[in-house]
Parts: C-alpha cells; sequence; structure tokens
C-alpha cells in the first residue's frame, strides 16, 4: 500500500539534510514561554499549519528531520523567501543521492511562536518516492531551545521554554520516564527488543515503526527503554542503510502515548492514551 511504500521508500531519513549541511538554528522573538499548535494527519501522519511571509502552508511534522524547514520549489515564490546560491548533498537510507537548493525565509510563524531568518533546504525526492505531502516538513531545528509535547490522540503540538510548569510538570511526574539520545542521527531511545538490547530513533513522518532487516514482512516484538514499554509493537523489516540504528518508532508509537521531549536534559516521559499495539 501507499503507506508500506512511502516507509520502504524512505526508511527512516531518506532526502533529510544531515546535521553537517545545515545551518545555524534560527533566532527567534523573544516573550513566547509556551504555544500550542493543531495536528492533522495524512496517512497517520502529523502536519501543522506553518506561516511564512504571506502564505500559510499545512508542513509534515518531522522529528526524524534535522533541517528546520523544508519547502518544494513551488514555494519558492512566497514573499521573504530568499534561495541562496548554495546547494545541499544528502543521501536516504537506502543509499540514493540527492540535492537541494538552501534557502532562509524572512519570517515563519508556527503557533505563537514567530522566527526571524530561518535557513531551510529544498524539499526534494525520488520518482518513485512521492511523500504524502509534498508541500515540505518543519524539522527538529525549528524548536530548537524549547521542549516538544507531541499528543497525537489530542492532535496538539506543544513547544515549551523557561520552568517546567502545569502540564508539562504533571507529566514528568506521573509519566514513565527513559533516556533520550541526541546524535547526528537524531533523537532516540536505547533499549531492548524482546530482550536484545538496540537502538530506535523517534520519527514522527515513518508510517509504521521498522525494523533493519534485510527480510521482508512485519514481526511482533516487545520493545522496553527505560520506564517506557510497548508490548507486541508491529514492525516493517527495512534494510536501514542511512542511520545508525537498529530500527525507528513511528506511527503506531506515537498514537499510543502522549510525549514530552526535552533535548537539553535528554530526557523522555511519556504516559499511555490507547492500548499499545
Amino acid at each position: 500500500d501507499h503507506a508500506a511504500r512511502h516507509d520502504r521508500a524512505r526508511a527512516g531519513n531518506p532526502g533529510r539534510p544531515s546535521i553537517l549541511d545545515v545551518a545555524a538554528p534560527p533566532l527567534e522573538a523573544p516573550g513566547v514561554i509556551a504555544t500550542r499548535s493543531s495536528l492533522t494527519f495524512v496517512l497517520g501522519l502529523p502536519e501543522v499549519d506553518v506561516y511564512l511571509g504571506d502564505r500559510e502552508l499545512r508542513l509534515l511534522l518531522d522529528i526524524g528531520a534535522e533541517a528546520a524547514i523544508s519547502l518544494h520549489a513551488e514555494h519558492f515564490d512566497l514573499a521573504g523567501l530568499k534561495v541562496t546560491a548554495e546547494t545541499a548533498t544528502f543521501g536516504d537510507a537506502v543509499g540514493r543521492r540527492f540535492e537541494g537548493r538552501r534557502f532562509t525565509v524572512d519570517e515563519v510563524r508556527i503557533g505563537a511562536r514567530t522566527l526571524r531568518d530561518v535557513a531551510g533546504v529544498e524539499n526534494t525526492f525520488s520518482a518513485d518516492f512521492v511523500p504524502p505531502n509534498t508541500s515540505g516538513f518543519v524539522g527538529r531545528r525549528l524548536f530548537d531551545g524549547h521542549r516538544l509535547l507531541i499528543d497525537y490522540a489530542a492532535r496538539t503540538l506543544t513547544s515549551f521554554a523557561g520552568e517546567p510548569d502545569g502540564e508539562e510538570a504533571e507529566l514528568r511526574a506521573t509519566g514513565a520516564t527513559a533516556d533520550l539520545v541526541v546524535d547526528r542521527d537524531g533523537w532516540s531511545l536505547r533499549g531492548t527488543l524482546d530482550g536484545e538490547p538496540k537502538r530506535f530513533l523517534l520519527d514522527t513522518c515513518s508510517t509504521h515503526s521498522l525494523v533493519a532487516s534485510e527480510d521482508e514482512g512485519t514481526v511482533i516484538h516487545d520493545f522496553v527503554s527505560g520506564e517506557i514499554a510497548h508490548d507486541q509493537l508491529e514492525l516493517v523489516r527495512v534494510p536501514l542503510r542511512g542511520p545508525a540504528v537498529d530500527g525507528i518508532l513511528g506511527a503506531s508509537f506515537f498514537a499510543a502515548r502522549r510525549i514530552l521531549i526535552d533535548v537539553e536534559a535528554q530526557r523522555v516521559w511519556a504516559t499511555l492514551v490507547a492500548p499499545s499495539r
């Protein structure tokens, strides 16, 4: 099906710039402590409304991607966007190479947050892989300096700055927790799969949870990381070639729980909102 083809083609992070290819984080207008945005979904993948200059776009939320923002060339005419003379080359998890033009956007607004001078990379993809939203995505660097609460059930994305308070403090006090690994491959959890040590990337833009394998088909395993457990996790086998991980936690993992990610503290907290499956 389309969703399975999406994951086999992408296999975690195809077409997404390496941390070495991404410009410095954007400068943010001061004063915003917390902001909440609504999520919509396509093929189980979250989208968020983003204002860029004079235009509102619905973009994929992709925490598996390093770039702050990536846009298809059809949107290069929006006000305040300047294409630079530079390009970025990047590869996918199965070894294909891509090239995209770099650009800057004068102003990006997501929820109540306004960011200035945001660097981005053109959204390019192979002819045999067309993502469910071709406009583009927002990635991890758009949220630098903020903690993220991702809640699929409530269809909300909340970013926090300053001291933890309110629902964030409650989730920290009551949720299961685990160490967060932060490196060039992204944000990941170390844990076990049926007792065997494994490391899994967190990726909101994967329609399935994946496990590295040269075989095909799906398998069922119990995943545990710290206090966070997902029994009977269905995993699609994919020959991962890019990120140095054993698998990817995708839509099924995120749909079952509210997840708070604190990159600075390198911790994750989670509470179940539905039976894990």
